[in-house]
């Protein structure tokens, strides 16, 4: 666009109105006329005009004929500016014949005239298409530029550009500025000149960001400080995800998540931001801070009636104390004890549906600032479980000094849960080693002799373990436990037996565990590690000379009985191998043998074994079946 001429302008000459074109052959008499003797006219003659170059310095003030060229050239460019390279000053028109034609094109060229004299324009508007790319280039520039410059966005401007043009996702070019990473002065200068002529700071793009919402992300203190004093709402929403915010964010949670204080104390006590407002998370200001580990933004918050008691909108569990425990954010957590020394912690934690202990792991210092705002070290979850039973499935942690803690807070290590085990024996079941150690260290305080709701003692939950000083420490403290039997019958070497535990039925087995006590189903332990086809423990059962080779259960089934109807072969040639023939053809309680076992499961080669080791293959059940018969009916070939 050309630059405007510093010279003094001539005044334009004023077109003629329709009384005048009317009385077109007239003479005006005005003063003024004196003036332009000495000026050629144009003349305009259908569309041949006539120009000559004389151009007095004096303007002229005539109403002359309206001029499809003369006045709209004079009154849109400079003397020293025109497209004919001619300086034309006052022009006079004739024309003999007024036409409808000319008097519309008199009447546009008023218009234009008039419209370039107010808005100090000299040449005509852009196309829109014109516009449009200028507008591309201003919000490319701002956008790509790092520190970008009001001169030139002004050049934008006079270029056609719009100030208020948005991109695809509908950001102004206040988003884009907001979005620099580095804020200057004259940063903060463009967005006034932006504001002022007429970008809505307001504005809430496809995602539901105003500027003011990336200035705050961005850390652009000062330019926020300025929009907040030009925007009408400060708690607008965002609506979609975006930048790692969720849907429905405001400022107040931006600037608790940027940990900027100075901002969060301006939002509330100046723009009357709202304190407790949720996000899509379900997630306050004061619970971001706690997430986040943010001590300054919650101290402003807690300055300002935040609410420390709710928890989050999706999880009424996770409260502001909760979540410091869970990430184990200390200062977090002694911040809201010291900002709220008058409430009622005690009453509070009390109504807790679960104790913040129990929502994850806590560090000692949490557990010693808890206890000293009178939370119960020994609450308990719906399971029973108290914290205690917690610490037993946490790894790689300090048990030591966690014991030492809850020793130190009065914590009762024999509670037990809705199973009835106590955190030692899940530390057992649980093979906790460092846990187990660490209960032995502190033995006065541990009850090895519990049972549980099963009648399990802490003999039996050994299955699981592989220590010969564990089973020996459990032992002496109660010898009788050596055969304990529990709900279902089942004595410790039943269980060893059952889990493949090799050492520790060895270590029963040496200490004079009794092989001839049964399950609730009349089981032995020969009964069953023959059952499993384990031949390692039926080997080291029959080491035992006291061992019952022909023990029955409730059904009348010998091992035999049980490893022929199960098809295990290992375990049935160790017994056969240890059997009389007798033995072999021992009745249960259908009167089938075990060859009758074999035969019902068409099993031919277990049932040749037998055979050949004198099994009777006349033998008859209760149905007068012979192994035979069976086999026949199964179409055993």
């Amino acid at each position: 666009m050309p630059r405007r001429s510093l010279r003094p302008q001539r005044h334009p000459i004023h077109p003629l109105n329709d009384d005048d074109n009317n009385n077109n052959n007239n003479t005006n008499t005005s003063p003024s006329q004196n003036l332009l003797q000495n000026e050629q006219p144009v003349t305009i003659q259908d569309t041949i005009v006539t120009t000559v170059n004389s151009v007095p310095d004096i303007p002229s003030d005539s109403s002359s004929a309206p001029s499809m060229s003369g006045a709209s050239s004079e009154h849109k460019k400079h003397r020293h500016n025109t497209r004919t390279d001619q300086s034309v000053a006052n022009v006079t028109t004739t024309s003999t014949l007024p036409q409808p034609s000319k008097t519309t094109n008199s009447f546009l060229a008023t218009f234009t005239g008039v419209k370039n004299s107010l808005l100090g324009r000299t040449n005509a508007p852009a196309p829109f298409f014109q516009a449009a790319e200028e507008n591309k280039s201003l919000l490319s520039y701002i956008l790509s530029e790092p520190n970008p410059s009001l001169n030139i966005i002004q050049e934008f401007e006079r270029n056609g550009a719009q100030l208020n043009a948005i991109t695809d996702e509908g950001n102004t070019a206040l988003h884009l500025i907001a979005r620099t990473e580095i804020i200057s002065t004259e940063s903060i200068n463009i967005v006034d000149y932006l504001t002022r002529k007429g970008c809505d700071p307001n504005r809430q793009n496809d995602y539901g960001w105003t500027a003011a919402h990336y200035a705050l992300a961005h850390h652009n203190t000062d330019l926020v400080v300025y929009l907040l004093k030009v925007m009408v709402d400060v708690n607008l929403p965002t609506f979609d995800i975006h930048d790692g915010y969720p849907t429905q964010t405001q400022l107040l949670h931006i600037a608790a998540r940027k940990n900027d204080s100075a901002l969060i104390r301006l939002l509330i006590k100046t723009y009357k931001a709202r304190v407790n407002i949720f996000d899509e998370n379900g997630c306050t200001p004061l619970h971001i801070c706690c997430y986040e580990n943010n001590i300054d933004a919650l101290k402003a918050l807690l300055e300002n009636d935040a609410d420390f008691q709710k928890g989050t909108r999706l999880n009424p569990h996770e409260t502001p104390i909760s979540i410091c425990v869970k990430y184990q954010h200390d200062q977090c957590l002694k911040v809201l004890f010291d900002y709220t020394t008058n409430f009622n912690w005690k009453r509070y934690f009390s109504q807790l549906p679960r104790s913040p202990l129990l929502c994850d792991f806590p560090s000692t210092y949490a557990i010693e600032l808890l206890v000293q705002h009178s939370l119960d070290i020994n609450l308990c979850d719906e399971r029973g479980n108290t914290f205690l039973h917690y610490l037993v499935a946490k790894k790689d942690v300090d048990y030591e000094k966690y014991i030492i803690k809850l020793i130190e807070t009065s914590a009762d290590f024999n509670r037990q849960n809705r199973l009835g085990r106590t955190p030692f024996l899940e530390a057992l079941e649980q093979k906790n080693f460092q846990l187990i150690t660490s209960f032995f260290s502190h033995i006065e305080f541990t009850n090895i002799n519990v049972v549980d709701s099963l009648s399990n003692t802490a003999l039996h939950y050994c299955k699981y373990l592989d220590g010969n000083h564990i089973y020996q420490t459990v032992f002496d403290s109660n010898t009788a436990s050596l055969n304990a039997q529990n709900r279902d019958g089942r004595t410790p070497l039943h269980d060893a037996v059952l889990v493949d535990n090799y050492s520790f039925a060895r270590y029963l087995l040496q200490n004079g565990a009794d092989l001839s006590l049964v399950d609730k189903d009349g089981n032995t332990p020969l009964h069953l590690s023959a059952r499993d086809d384990n031949s390692k423990m039926c080997r080291l059962l029959m080491k035992y000379p006291n061992l019952d080779l022909i023990a029955i259960n409730k059904m009348g089934k010998t091992p035999l009985h049980l490893a022929c109807a199960n098809e295990k072969p290992n375990a049935a040639a160790i017994l056969i191998n240890k059997m009389k023939i007798e033995q072999m053809n021992l009745l249960d309680r259908q009167e089938r043998t075990p060859l009758h076992e074999c035969a019902d499961n068409l099993n031919g080669s277990l049932a040749s074994y037998l055979i050949r080791h004198g099994a009777d293959i006349n033998a008859k059940d209760i149905r007068q079946n012979s192994p035979l018969h069976l086999a026949t009916e199964k179409g055993m070939r």
